[in-house]
C-alpha cells in the first residue's frame, strides 16, 4: 500500500479533524462507513487527521494573536484620545485589567518561581 493518501482519504482526514463523524464523512464522500474505520486503522490516515488538526490550531492561534494585538492598539488609542472623559478612559483600563489580570499574575508567578527555582540550585 502507498504511503500517500488519496484525495478522498485527505479530505475524509480534514472532515474527521474539524469533528464530523465516520458515518457523515462517508456521505459526503460517497464511500462505505467500513472504508472510514479501516482508513482510520492506518497510521498514515491518522497521521492525516493529527497534521490537519494542527494546522486548524496553529490558523486558530494566529488568528487570535492577530486580534489580540489589534485590540491592544485600539485600546491604546483610546486612552490616548483627548475627546474620551477621565471616567471612560478609566472604565476601558479597569475592564482591561479585569480581563487580563489572572493571566498576567499567573505568569509573573511562573517566572518569579523559575527566577527562584534557579536561584536555589545556585547556591
Amino acid at each position: 500500500m502507498s504511503k500517500k493518501l488519496k484525495e478522498n482519504q485527505v479530505i475524509a482526514a480534514k472532515l474527521i479533524s474539524f469533528g464530523f463523524s465516520s458515518r457523515s464523512v462517508s456521505k459526503w464522500i460517497n464511500v462505505r462507513e467500513e472504508t472510514i474505520s479501516r482508513w482510520k486503522a492506518q497510521k498514515v490516515f491518522l497521521e492525516e487527521i493529527q497534521n490537519q488538526q494542527s494546522d486548524t490550531l496553529d490558523f486558530i492561534k494566529e488568528k487570535h494573536f492577530q486580534l489580540f494585538i489589534k485590540s491592544l492598539s485600539i485600546i491604546e488609542k483610546a486612552l490616548e484620545d483627548d475627546d474620551l472623559s477621565l471616567k471612560d478612559k478609566a472604565m476601558i483600563s479597569t475592564r482591561y485589567l479585569s480581563l487580563s489580570s489572572g493571566y498576567l499574575i499567573n505568569n509573573i508567578n511562573k517566572s518569579s518561581y523559575h527566577i527562584k527555582e534557579n536561584s536555589s540550585l545556585n547556591f
